[in-house]
């Protein structure tokens, strides 16, 4: 009897855990270790999910745990091809000079799998489901939105004393400066980069919207309506042109496949949100002088940014071309390793074979939760399946002009969440077979 009370209580504490952990994830500063002044203290915390690991072993053959069974194999499998660039490195150079930092991706990748590990371990019942989707997004979404309306305005200073303690490196003390001046500045959020945070608010923004296309009841709709446009405005004071061609894309698409889930009538109505959004975003762009939008209106690709871009996608191509099959890693020291294109920059590193285990996972999401979003019946399973599959689209349209699957922060959000999708769907079969 007490063995069984003490399995109950793990599961609950396991639970609570995730919660805290996804709030350190975001919210913790950064600290100054070995010289780097951006090392997340999370990461030696990760390390705890090791100790899950002989679960996630009797539970892998387990046929309830497809979803997360491929999302580890696949993972895996990114971190062998990682591998496998480290050793053509050393076998080009002849050498170990910059290893350290060439292995600083496969350290992440191989924490990734951890991730995925203690998850299995970790019970989610129809009320954890609810409980995690309804209110703990929200309120997590809430907090991160108020951060970045409070930097925009400044209000109580925050950017004197909050602020500068999530802005770690040289690009972040640049934009620092931008936020204090009050013609033309961006939010930062806790990332340090206006354009990491405003992936950030959009996944937040996908499931608090969610919520408000399927909860049940007028107050948590209204309250989660209130969430979605704090995020919006947050969303709109990164100034990210990425993000605001996103969420545009993004209200296109839950049109589409809407209107194939739901029928013509409720494209219509979603039709009108749609254009209301984009109504709403070209009013707060005209009455705030947002001149960083309108710079692309009127230069298109001759944007200073945008020709930055394609000169770093040349000539990362260029370096491909050398090692085109498994690539030679990051080479931290050697190359510039910022490419501002993670498909790019994947070719470049880590080869054909790379960028294909790489995509795998990405499309993998992608067609298991639009299968089973047309697919499945229950509505908490619906929503957990709508919201990874947005993020997951509004991910990879991202990584055209950034790279998130190694930001630490966002990709562990997004896998987290990717989990939660997957336990979701063995809860919805559980409940089909009663």
């Amino acid at each position: 009897m007490k063995i069984c009370e003490a399995l109950e209580h793990e599961k609950k504490c396991g639970y609570y855990f995730l919660i805290i952990y996804i709030c350190l994830i975001i919210f913790t500063p950064y600290i100054s270790i070995g010289g780097r002044n951006n090392f997340e203290i999370t990461f030696p915390i990760t390390l705890l999910f090791a100790a899950f690991l002989p679960c996630a072993y009797r539970k892998y053959r387990h046929a309830e745990n497809t979803i997360l069974n491929h999302m580890l194999e696949i993972m895996t499998a990114i971190f062998i091809a990682y591998t496998l660039s480290i050793i053509n490195y050393i076998r080009v150079s002849r050498g170990v000079s910059n290893i350290i930092s060439n292995s600083v991706p496969n350290v992440k990748v191989a924490l990734y799998i951890l991730i995925i590990a203690g998850i299995y371990s970790i019970d989610f019942d129809l009320p954890k489901l609810k409980h995690f989707i309804h209110y703990v997004m929200p309120s997590i979404g809430a907090v991160i939105s108020v951060i970045g309306i409070f930097q925009r305005f400044n209000i109580f200073n925050i950017n004197a004393w909050f602020t500068k303690y999530y802005i770690p490196t040289e690009s972040g003390k640049v934009l620092i400066e931008v936020l204090n001046n009050a013609d033309w500045s961006r939010v930062l959020g806790t990332l340090s980069n206006p354009n990491f945070y405003s992936l950030e608010l959009i996944i937040f923004m996908i499931f608090t919207v969610s919520n408000v296309m399927f909860m049940d009841g007028i107050r948590g709709k209204l309250m989660n309506t209130i969430v979605s446009l704090m995020l919006f405005a947050a969303t709109i004071f990164t100034q990210s042109r990425t993000a605001l061609a996103v969420v545009f894309g993004m209200c296109i698409y839950v049109l589409i496949i809407q209107g194939i889930k739901r029928g013509r009538k409720m494209a219509c109505a979603y039709a009108l949100i749609a254009i209301a959004v984009i109504g709403v975003s070209l009013l707060l762009i005209k009455s705030m002088n947002l001149n960083y939008f309108l710079e692309f209106v009127r230069d298109g690709l001759k944007t200073r940014s945008i020709t930055q871009r394609i000169q770093r996608w040349n000539d990362a191509i260029k370096l491909f071309k050398l090692h085109p099959v498994i690539g030679i890693g990051p080479v931290i020291g050697k190359y510039f390793s910022a490419v501002d294109n993670e498909y790019v920059q994947m070719l470049r590193n880590y080869g054909v074979v790379g960028m294909l285990t790489y995509l795998s996972f990405y499309l993998y999401i992608f067609v298991k939760t639009i299968k089973c979003f047309l697919g499945q019946k229950h509505i908490i399973a619906n929503q957990y399946a709508f919201g990874v599959n947005c993020s997951t689209l509004a991910i990879m349209a991202t990584n055209v002009t950034s790279a998130a699957f190694l930001h630490w922060r966002n990709f562990t959000l997004f896998l987290i969440l990717c989990c939660i999708f997957a336990k979701a769907q063995e809860v919805d079969k559980s409940v089909s077979l009663k």
